[in-house]
């Protein structure tokens, strides 16, 4: 693709109007048609380029992007396996942050205190986010939910850029409801953070089930 790029380039330089006739001006226009490459070719060309892989939210298919393809990939809980990790400042090692990639209703993530955060380290892959989605704790109404947060990331897990960001939101205050939310353009990074900023629906720690992001993955 960049060759033909470069001839055409070189053919508008040095060409002169004056020249044209009708059998040069077919052989431009076969030249075109049979230097054309489809958006599939094009983003296939990408994909082997840059070692990226597409997860995008579909209705029907939550949980069904980043986490699931590298879970699926790895065989297993891809925290245990070493392909990321997950972390937070408020760890309780009996319901650690690593329980949010199980995709289970047994397993689930407790912050054992305030303001939590819950990092992800995807290592020697980067991410390019459209989406992610929640499920809430299975708990009724004001107990344990998110309410208000942010969603960052980073390249350096120094300078952190907000991409999403939720205030007295009531989407996740109840039994095992599940929220998808749409973040801002952003950039191939290293590091995603949720980032509790305010109380949840309730008192006590927050407690989530799920999390699972959508978008681009590159590097694995």
């Amino acid at each position: 693709m960049a060759e033909n790029c470069e001839e055409l380039e070189n053919f508008y330089e040095n060409f002169d109007l004056n020249d044209i006739n009708s059998s040069i001006w077919n052989m431009i226009i076969n030249r075109s048609i049979n230097s054309i490459v489809s958006n599939d070719q094009i983003s296939s060309q990408l994909s082997e380029r840059y070692h990226f892989h597409e997860c995008h939210y579909s209705r029907g298919g939550v949980f069904n992007g980043i986490i699931k393809y590298l879970t699926d990939k790895a065989g297993g809980n891809i925290h245990d396996k070493g392909i990321i990790e997950v972390s937070t400042n408020c760890p309780n090692y009996d319901k650690p942050p690593k329980n949010l990639l199980d995709f289970n209703c047994k397993n689930y993530f407790e912050a054992d205190g305030r303001n939590a955060w819950i990092k992800f380290d995807f290592k020697n892959m980067k991410v390019k986010l459209e989406k992610y989605s929640i499920k809430s704790y299975s708990a009724g109404v004001d107990q344990f939910h998110l309410k208000n947060w942010l969603i960052e990331i980073s390249n350096d897990n120094e300078n952190w850029i907000t991409i999403d960001k939720h205030s007295n939101c009531h989407t996740l205050n109840g039994n095992g409801l599940v929220g998808t939310f749409d973040v801002q353009p952003n950039n191939f990074s290293r590091f995603v953070r949720l980032r509790q900023t305010g109380g949840l629906w309730g008192e006590g720690y927050m407690w989530l089930h799920e999390i699972e992001f959508y978008g681009y993955l590159q590097g694995y």
